[in-house]
């Protein structure tokens, strides 16, 4: 009997040690559309600001918004402004935003050709025709900071060229995105601002941060970039260089 004991106990015990951390792996995952609902819930004006209309009818089904939706919203991506052509539905869920708010709304995490969105709306009964109000958000948040010429500003050098600057665009509470612009890379302006941005919620922690370099400007040195990626690590961002062709 004691060797039974002991052939199988050790088996059982591995056995419930994966069980355990099968369990807390489910539990500790990050729940995208939960931490959304938080961050948005701390915004009062987060509804404040342009969104597209459905003019869909109250019977639409969840995909036929959903479809809507992407057809109808406008997302920076590496390649320019872009809107979704492909979506795969992965969790349908009601929400309440913030918590005392007597009305849901739907929430859709959806897998799309430009990366996993969250789509939030809910019908919306107005006077002459009820409406479908929508916003959309990266289910990871990201921001990216662009490098660019100021057009039309005094060129110097020779051959002339316009003066390089770095433009910062995030979305903000309302899912609209916003531009920061800056002469200079890592400037001291720069790092305040993106404490700033992190501190009130409009860079979530966590998100990523791309930079966007293009092959025929100057590029910071890798020194700058190396002391920059370090800051944005220190402010719970990750700061990634995008690849230029």
């Amino acid at each position: 009997m004691e060797t039974h004991l002991k052939i199988y106990r050790p088996t059982v015990m591995r056995y419930l040690f994966i069980v355990f951390a099968l369990l807390t792996a489910c539990v500790t995952k990050a729940d995208s559309i939960a931490e959304l609902v938080t961050r948005v819930s701390s915004q009062p004006e987060w509804r404040y600001g342009i969104y597209p209309t459905i003019d869909l009818p109250q019977s639409a089904a969840t995909n036929q918004v959903v479809e809507q939706i992407f057809k109808t919203t406008a997302f920076y991506t590496d390649a320019g402004i872009q809107s979704v052509k492909t979506f795969k539905i992965l969790e349908i869920r009601q929400v309440y935003i913030p918590a005392s708010d007597a009305v849901p709304y739907i929430a859709v995490l959806a897998e799309t050709d430009l990366g996993r969105k969250i789509a939030i709306f809910r019908l919306e009964q107005d006077q002459k025709k009820p409406y479908w109000w929508s916003r959309v958000y990266d289910a990871e948040p990201s921001a990216h900071l662009v490098a660019t010429q100021l057009r039309g500003a005094p060129a110097s050098g020779t051959p002339a060229e316009f003066p390089v600057v770095y433009v910062l665009l995030f979305s903000g509470e309302n899912g609209e995105v916003h531009p920061l612009v800056y002469q200079t890379f890592d400037s001291q302006d720069m790092e305040l601002d993106m404490r700033n941005l992190i501190r009130h919620g409009d860079i979530a922690p966590g998100s990523i941060l791309h930079f966007d370099p293009k092959p025929d400007l100057a590029r910071p040195s890798d020194t700058q970039i190396r002391a920059f990626k370090e800051f944005c690590k220190k402010l719970g961002i990750t700061f990634v260089v995008s690849k230029t062709n």
